[in-house]
């Protein structure tokens, strides 16, 4: 389950970035990633939200403690 600050933040930005409109079943991408460009400006075409997502999730666990 999705308890974590982190994860409910990632999920709530997954979930608005999703057009609930689109039929899942006839456009699978609109469906998903439908509303990221009306919610992103992108000056780079190299952005990947998931590779800065990725990025910003390692850089926390490396400075969490092992325990």
């Amino acid at each position: 389950m999705c308890y974590s600050e982190e994860c409910v933040k990632s999920a709530g930005m997954l979930l608005a970035n999703m057009d609930l409109r689109v039929d899942p079943c006839q456009d699978f991408y609109s469906y998903t990633c439908g509303r990221w460009a009306d919610n992103h400006e992108v000056e780079d075409s190299t952005y990947s939200w998931f590779s800065d997502r990725s990025k910003y999730l390692h850089a926390k666990v490396a400075s969490k403690p092992i325990v």
